[in-house]
Formats: C-alpha cells, structure tokens, sequence
C-alpha cells in the first residue's frame, strides 16, 4: 500500500515534499520520497523524539508546527514552490493544513488513517482556483 501511495503522488527528482506526521508511516513516506528522486523534503511533527529520527532517516528540515507558521518556515528554508504533501495522520486540522501547504498544482496525498468524519470545513473553490492562474 505505501509504495502505491507514493506512485500515485508522481514524485519526480527535484520535487520539493512534504509530510505531515513523523509516525511509522510518515517516515516510510519520507524515506520513499527520498527514493523518488525529492530534492528538498521537510516532516511537520510535534514530537521531538519523531522529528529527530526523521532527521536522521533524511528529511532536510524537521519542524515543530506547534504555534507556528509552518508555511514561512518551509518558505525561509527555500521550500516556495511544494510539488507534493502527504498527510499521515488522519485529523481534520493536519488535513487542511495539507490542502494549504501545497503549491500550485501541487499533489496531496491523504495517507492518514482516520475515524468517520462528519465534515472537513473547506473552502474547496479556493484551492481550485489558485490552480487556474
């Protein structure tokens, strides 16, 4: 199933990644993104012990998204242009935030297993149109 999941996200060399939660699943996902070809991959986990494995497994930048501004981190560490985001954790709030990081026409994957959610409060039209400029 992972390898499946990363071939859908057409990860090509040079592609900038990046993967939300630094659990198992997450840090397989790293590590096959890497295999890809990823020039640039950052993990957005809140636990230190995670993130230092996630280090150590390649990822090029590891943040604590705990108060914040992922993006302008992600931003000032040369990550402007986010070909791919994969979701592995399964909350309404992470996967919101995977629709928010991901560049223009960029791909995101929702990995993350999760209860039945009622609704992901969305504004979808947005996200279609800043595909359209």
């Amino acid at each position: 199933m992972l390898l499946h999941g990363i071939d859908m996200c057409g990860i090509k060399p040079g592609h900038q990644v990046v993967i939300i939660g630094g659990g198992m699943i997450g840090l397989l996902m790293l590590q096959l993104s890497k295999l890809a070809g990823a020039a640039k991959t950052a993990l957005i986990e809140p636990v230190e012990v995670k993130r230092l494995t996630g280090k150590k497994l390649g990822a090029d930048i590891c943040i604590d998204p705990t108060g914040k501004d992922v993006k302008k981190i992600l931003e000032e560490n040369g990550m402007n242009w986010i070909n791919t985001v994969i979701e592995c954790v399964g909350r309404p709030s992470t996967i919101r935030q995977a629709i928010d990081l991901a560049g223009p026409k960029g791909v995101v994957m929702m990995f993350g297993l999760t209860r039945r959610m009622k609704k992901l409060k969305s504004d979808l039209l947005k996200y279609f149109k800043r595909n359209w400029n």
